[in-house]
């Protein structure tokens, strides 16, 4: 059995939230991981999308694989777009 909650996510201006599975299950394994969450929020390149990015990576400052979201997005060919968001967020370098 899986049990739900409802969680806001990254204080979103538009309230927006997420049901995950707390429940320890193959179906988790279904969730994307934040970097990978970051990647694909990249490629819809929506301005909301990108604004996800920003409050993602500033939420989890210091949690993320950034090697690994750098190796993603350079797979995706978007690894100019996050440099620029990472430059203008100056946390990260």
């Amino acid at each position: 059995m899986f049990v739900y909650e409802e969680v806001p996510v990254f204080s979103l201006p538009t309230n927006v939230y997420t049901m995950y599975c707390k429940a320890s299950s193959t179906y988790d394994e279904d969730l994307p991981s934040p970097e990978d969450l970051i990647v694909l929020k990249l490629m819809s390149g929506e301005r909301k999308d990108i604004d996800d990015v920003k409050k993602i990576l500033l939420q989890l400052r210091g949690k993320l694989d950034m090697e690994y979201i750098r190796l993603r997005a350079r797979q995706a060919g978007l690894e100019r777009e996050l440099e620029r968001i990472l430059r203008r967020l100056k946390t990260y370098g």
